[in-house]
């Protein structure tokens, strides 16, 4: 696959159960993200093939996508941010603003017939100006188990409804920086799931004591809307998210991202993270993939075959040189004797030769040629 050779410093971000993640140039250029799926995964080309013809502010765009060697791979927009996981818990205006980045970059997908299909805080990037980005999307299965919604976990596919229901547990996440559930067993995690209600999750912000009772009630209608067992109670749609979204904001006005004062501080903080993530990035040494050189991540196995199909040309040319050496000896000695009987018949020499010689001498004979030194190869 040619496309292969246009990646070059891939440097390792991540190692996951799902892919290996590197930071690569791009033909020499640009800074992007090369993902590599492990064997068996299965993805919707639908969601690559709209991501690489249209863009949005929230969601990273794809350059490139395909398959090597049965895995899958894309390439994929750098942002330059930090995944939400390693920053949580926000306040309750902050986890609502971002909340509304995300949704707006989901209704970007369901406007082409998509959905996101693997909403977990590890999928969700925050750049240094405080704005939400989704990265990956597109998986052909259950996805991140303690985030999935409960009927995919009966095979059923991902919808607008399910990423409905992700929004939900995501939402909780980054106000507490827990799940809430107790255990992360598969088991435990799916009988979770098939008996969560809305109002659980007000009890449990309660609990905590880290929210007021403005906060809770602002909440309430939005863990109604999404957390629901049956995907038909859920919102109808992202924009009926949103007009929620607005009216817990509204309700918690004096709190509102403009005006909270630590919001100035918290992107300090994020920018301070980002640069300390990047610095440890840069560090990092230009490594090997799965066998293959670390200049280029396949240009060794095209070398090979490069480099194969040279020697290949150079035996044939050996050999034809070889061949036609041997044809020319074989010609020099029929041509001799034929001169040597004419010579007899008309008796230009004697029958008994008076050197003690008997041989024929065939001269400029061509030897065949040295085989070249491999390491001119």
């Amino acid at each position: 696959m040619k496309e292969w050779i246009h990646f070059s410093n891939c440097q390792l971000m991540h190692a996951g159960g799902e892919a290996f993640v590197y930071r690569a140039r791009y033909k020499k250029r640009e800074t992007v993200v090369l993902k590599i799926y492990k064997e068996g995964l299965h993805f919707n080309p639908d969601f690559y093939l709209a991501l690489k013809k249209n863009k949005h502010a929230n969601v990273a765009s794809i350059f490139d996508y395909g398959f090597y060697s049965d895995r899958f791979w894309s390439c994929s927009e750098y942002i330059e941010g930090i995944a939400s996981s390693a920053v949580a818990p926000f306040s309750v205006p902050i986890a609502l603003h971002l909340l509304k980045g995300i949704v707006s970059g989901l209704s970007f997908l369901e406007n082409h017939h998509l959905s996101h299909g693997d909403l977990s805080p590890d999928n969700i990037l925050i750049t240094k100006e405080g704005s939400p980005v989704l990265i990956d999307g597109g998986i052909q299965g259950v996805g991140h188990l303690g985030y999935a919604a409960p009927e995919r976990f009966e095979n059923a596919e991902s919808t607008v409804k399910s990423d409905l229901f992700s929004l939900g547990i995501l939402l909780y996440f980054w106000l507490t920086n827990s799940l809430p559930y107790e255990k992360e067993e598969y088991d435990y995690i799916v009988e979770e799931i098939l008996h969560i209600e809305s109002s659980k999750i007000s009890v449990l912000l309660h609990l905590k004591n880290s929210f007021s009772i403005e906060e809770i009630g602002a909440l309430d209608p939005i863990w109604k809307g999404l957390l629901q067992l049956n995907s038909e109670d859920r919102f109808s749609s992202f924009e009926e998210l949103e007009e929620h979204l607005e009216i817990a904001l509204l309700k918690l006005s004096k709190q509102a991202i403009c005006l909270e004062k630590s919001y100035k501080n918290w992107l300090l903080f994020l920018d301070e993270k980002i640069v300390e993530q990047e610095v440890a990035l840069d560090q990092k040494e230009v490594e090997s993939l799965n066998g293959f050189s670390s200049h280029s991540i396949v240009k060794k196995p095209f070398l090979r075959v490069w480099i194969f199909s040279f020697i290949l040309f150079l035996l044939f040319i050996i050999s034809l040189l070889f061949i036609f050496g041997e044809e020319r000896k074989s010609q020099n000695v029929l041509e001799s004797g034929e001169q040597m009987l004419e010579r007899v018949r008309s008796r230009e020499i004697p029958l008994e030769p008076k050197s003690k010689n008997k041989g024929i001498t065939i001269e400029n004979v061509l030897r065949p040629i040295d085989i070249l030194n491999k390491d001119s190869l």
